[in-house]
Order: C-alpha cells, then sequence, then structure tokens
C-alpha cells in the first residue's frame, strides 16, 4: 500500500511509471491504490471549490437578508461537501469523457483505469490545496470576502 502513496507524489515528477503500474489489474493492487485515489479525488476537489468565485463572496453580507451571513464552519463544511460532490463529479464524468473515446479509437483499457487515470492527473490540483493555509495565514478570512461596491450596509 505504501507504495501507491510514494507514487501519487511520484506522478508529479516521473508519470509514465505511475500510468504503467496503472496496468496491474490484480485485487491486491486494486485495493492498495484505493485510498490514494479517493485523497486525490476528494483535494482537488475541495481545492476546485475554493477556487471559484462562489468561494469568495461566502462571508459577504446580503444586503437583502443581513442574518445570511456564514462563518467559518459553515465554510469549512460547504468546502468539504462541495468539494466530494465535485470530486466525484470529476472522477466519474471526466472518466466517462475520456473512456468513451479511448474506447472508439481502440483502447482495451477498462472504464476503472481510465477513472484512475484522471484521478492521478489530477494530482497538481489536488496538491494545490497546501496554498490554502498559506492565503489564509496572509489574509485571514478576507479571502471568502469581497468588497463592497455599491449598496453596502453601514
Amino acid at each position: 500500500m505504501r507504495d501507491w502513496w510514494l507514487r501519487t507524489l511520484l506522478v508529479l515528477q516521473r508519470p509514465r511509471p505511475v500510468f504503467v503500474a496503472l496496468r496491474d489489474e490484480s485485487r491486491e493492487s486494486l485495493s492498495d491504490r484505493a485510498e490514494p485515489i479517493m485523497a486525490i479525488v476528494a483535494l482537488a476537489g475541495i481545492a476546485v471549490v475554493l477556487a471559484t468565485g462562489t468561494a469568495s463572496h461566502l462571508m459577504d453580507q446580503n444586503v437583502y437578508d443581513p442574518g445570511s451571513q456564514y462563518d467559518n464552519v459553515d465554510v469549512a463544511i460547504w468546502a468539504l461537501l462541495a468539494g466530494g460532490i465535485i470530486g466525484i463529479f470529476g472522477y466519474f464524468g471526466i472518466g466517462v469523457l475520456l473512456h468513451l473515446p479511448a474506447r472508439w479509437l481502440g483502447s482495451q483499457g477498462t472504464f476503472r483505469r481510465n477513472r484512475q487515470i484522471v484521478a492521478f492527473a489530477a494530482t497538481p490540483i489536488a496538491l494545490s490545496i497546501v496554498l490554502v493555509p498559506l492565503r489564509l495565514a496572509l489574509f485571514g478570512d478576507a479571502i471568502f470576502r469581497t468588497r463592497c461596491l455599491h449598496r453596502c450596509p453601514p
């Protein structure tokens, strides 16, 4: 199992051996790489959600409903739930978008392998999540607020 955790980081430096290792579809290999793939998918989904424009407005005070402002816990829960949904959708949705043309072009790969290719290709996106604590340290919760340009409450 430790080999697949190391391959998860190795995919950034030398991706070819990692993608070649995906050809091993033995039960042991499949179970060993399940956790790293799940971690990549979840972290990539959370990173994508936190990079959206919606995240930059979460803590804004609503002019029409001042009691609807999110707090830090709400933002964390939103990021986990929305990130999980986006990660799963990306894993299966983009996996289908890779699998169908690949089969049409004569690939012998399985849908599972194509999904796992998508997961390991998303490793740089998943690692971008390490920038969030840095942004929080520099700017605080201002990364979830925008400047009010008009009709701002006092």
